[in-house]
């Protein structure tokens, strides 16, 4: 047995010693391919959110294609493009007194027709922080906002708004009363 244990070390040491030297994880790791479209897709957005928050209807008009469709947040919730352009103007005009956009991320994302026919297309979805103050003494509100934009041919055709309404109402003093249940329900 002694005799098969020095050449097995000896042939275990000689093996590790012919290897080469492991490469360090960052090596392996590959510089994404720089997608021009997606970044010129994001600063398309960037842009609309800053004429949205500074009050610039015209430039928001010039980023939305003719036949924009807003949804969200709620189910029911759809404007087309000028229904959005004319309820922006009309709530600088009446209500806000300013918007504030903090992003916390921002992604560019291609969906092809195999992958799903239906949304195909290019997309920007940002995720962030709106702050609004108000002109007609309303308490002033901060809540999360997640949007999702297709963007055909350099324009916005489709955008989809998540924020939470019932944390903005109950930041403006807003309070919730469950129904009461109707009499023989079980």
């Amino acid at each position: 047995m002694k005799r098969l244990l020095m050449p097995a070390v000896a042939l275990i040491i000689l093996a590790m010693a012919s290897c080469s030297k492991p490469t360090p994880a960052t090596d392996s790791v590959q510089t994404p391919a720089y997608d021009s479209l997606g970044e010129s897709n994001k600063a398309l957005v960037k842009k609309l959110i800053n004429a949205v928050c500074t009050a610039d209807t015209t430039s928001m008009g010039d980023f939305l294609a003719d036949d924009y469709m807003q949804h969200g947040p709620a189910i029911k919730d759809s404007l087309n493009k000028e229904q959005d352009l004319n309820a922006w103007k009309k709530n600088w005009r009446e209500q806000y007194r300013s918007i504030k956009y903090d992003q916390a991320a921002g992604l560019a994302y291609t969906v092809t027709p195999e992958m799903n026919a239906r949304v195909a297309g290019d997309w920007v979805m940002e995720w962030g922080t709106i702050s609004v103050e108000y002109k007609n003494g309303m308490l002033p509100v901060k809540f999360n906002i997640h949007l999702t934009m297709r963007i055909t041919n350099g324009k916005v055709d489709r955008e989809y708004v998540y924020y939470n309404v019932a944390d903005i109402l109950a930041q403006q003093g807003f309070t919730f009363v469950p129904p009461q249940a109707k009499k023989g329900a079980k």
